[in-house]
């Protein structure tokens, strides 16, 4: 099986844990979904039993041919996996009609600068992870965060932190904490995240003086 780390395995979300995710933002027969970077497309194939039409989108060639012959075997014909680099602009324009995505990759704001430009308003991006700073998720459970076109953009770093969490007056050391104890790759995650905050801060007092 092709595995690339810093791609993330491509069966990491489970059939229960997947079904979840649509509930919370309550899809049906209407919506059309759509897995970004969607490794072997088993995702898309849950999807198109709930959804009216199920997208996937998989640069990486291996990934690619194994969706397409999971979604052959399957014999769902509301399926469709598109080999191409999601974070493209021309990409995503082909997406326009889906009003549901799931992404596992960790992406910043320029991917959700594009996303927003070229989605319609009141599309959902479903994020595993914590939004990038300073989008404000709509409302998340667990680590399942969900936005929505236009983004809400937090005012400061404590509100963007308020807005992980369901409870009040969560501290920078309260979510680095729950990085530490739920994910092996703490180190990492707790440097990307302090890059991501200190990055835009510094963008934000620039353009400010």
């Amino acid at each position: 099986m092709e595995y690339e780390s810093w791609r993330g395995d491509p069966e990491v979300t489970k059939k229960a844990e997947f079904i979840g995710i649509l509930k919370l933002v309550n899809a049906n027969s209407k919506d059309i979904f759509c897995d970004l970077g969607c490794g072997h497309g088993r995702l898309c194939i849950w999807a198109s039993r709930i959804v009216k039409f199920s997208f996937g989108v998989e640069d990486r060639r291996k990934r690619h041919l194994v969706a397409l012959k999971n979604v052959k075997k399957s014999g769902r014909k509301n399926v469709k996996i598109l080999r191409e680099d999601y974070t493209d602009v021309k990409t995503l324009s082909k997406l326009k009609q889906c009003n549901i995505f799931y992404c596992t990759n960790e992406e910043g704001w320029a991917f959700y600068k594009k996303f927003e430009e070229t989605m319609r308003r009141g599309t959902y991006i479903i994020s595993p992870y914590l939004p990038s700073y300073p989008i404000k998720p709509e409302f998340h459970k667990g680590w399942m965060y969900v936005m929505k076109t236009p983004f809400t953009l937090a005012k400061n770093k404590k509100e963007w932190i308020n807005s992980l969490s369901d409870k009040k007056n969560v501290s920078m050391k309260d979510i680095q904490r729950k990085i530490y104890r739920e994910f092996s790759d703490y180190k990492q995650r707790l440097k990307d995240l302090d890059d991501n905050i200190s990055g835009t801060e510094w963008l934000i007092e620039k353009r400010q003086r």
